[in-house]
């Protein structure tokens, strides 16, 4: 959350407080979708143009392999690291079933790394980003954005209504 949106991250801090208070589904759902929206191009939440869009709209494919400081991470690597953690939670862990990575997306972004890339080095978040077809990363996390749409909408573990 740190680098997209004006208070995205209180938003998100605020999910973190009640997304298990039983009484507090409902606005967790709001909440949920909400940052959803921001954090995926306007083609996957539907709504207008976001910050995603413009920071995405006219970058150059270097441009998302840039590490500025060793306390940074590159864009590439956030884009990555976000889309994974959501294919991973809410495709496996939330709605039980299948993750959208597979070899022919590991083949279209070109690398076979499939965890999230929490325990990178620099270096390897460098080779990783540098390795990341930009174009093709974009895809593949629109691709886990639909599909959490999807999932979130049907969730028949909680009886939930459609919130995305």
């Amino acid at each position: 959350m740190k680098y997209f949106g004006a208070g995205l991250g209180e938003v998100h801090k605020e999910l973190g407080k009640i997304i298990r208070k039983a009484d507090c589904l409902a606005d967790a759902g709001r909440l949920f979708s909400e940052l959803h929206g921001a954090l995926h191009l306007s083609e996957v939440s539907g709504g207008e143009e976001n910050e995603l869009d413009r920071l995405t709209g006219d970058l150059e494919d270097p441009e998302y392999a840039v590490m500025v400081t060793s306390k940074d991470e590159t864009i590439a690597w956030a884009l990555w690291h976000i889309a994974r953690l959501e294919d991973l939670t809410m495709n496996l862990l939330v709605s039980g079933g299948e993750q959208v990575w597979n070899r022919e997306w590991a083949r279209c972004l070109g690398t076979a790394v499939a965890d999230t890339g929490n325990a990178m080095s620099d270096d390897q978040i460098m080779e990783l980003s540098k390795a990341l077809r930009p174009a093709e990363l974009l895809q593949y996390r629109s691709a886990v954005g639909r599909r959490t749409g999807q999932g979130f909408c049907s969730c028949r573990r909680h009886g939930t209504p459609c919130c995305i």
